[in-house]
């Protein structure tokens, strides 16, 4: 007999879990969305520049990347526009010789 403290679903005999669909995942970002994301995290854009997440929060308006503020106090998460680090590339690129 399973404990009434246990977090795990019963399992069924084809060895799904039972949940009868009560947890389901959270959608990954674009995932069944047809509008694309206006906007990316620091994380997400740290690996999109293949930087550091504190490059991200150190240098970003220093180098003329614009972060907006969505939230308040410690649930604030800083996000990007695409769009604009997208042209922000754009504009470093090197003319190769």
């Amino acid at each position: 007999m399973p404990s009434l403290y246990s977090r795990r679903s019963p399992v069924s005999e084809t060895g799904e879990s039972a949940d009868h669909g009560h947890h389901k995942k959270r959608p990954v970002r674009g995932e069944g969305s047809s509008m694309p994301a206006q906007f990316m995290t620091a994380r997400e854009l740290a690996q999109h520049l293949n930087m550091s997440v504190a490059w991200v929060y150190r240098e970003a308006a220093r180098v003329g990347l614009t972060a907006y503020k969505f939230g308040t106090g410690r649930n604030a998460k800083m996000q990007f526009r695409v769009s604009e680090v997208q042209r922000w590339i754009d504009q470093q690129s090197v003319p190769l010789h």
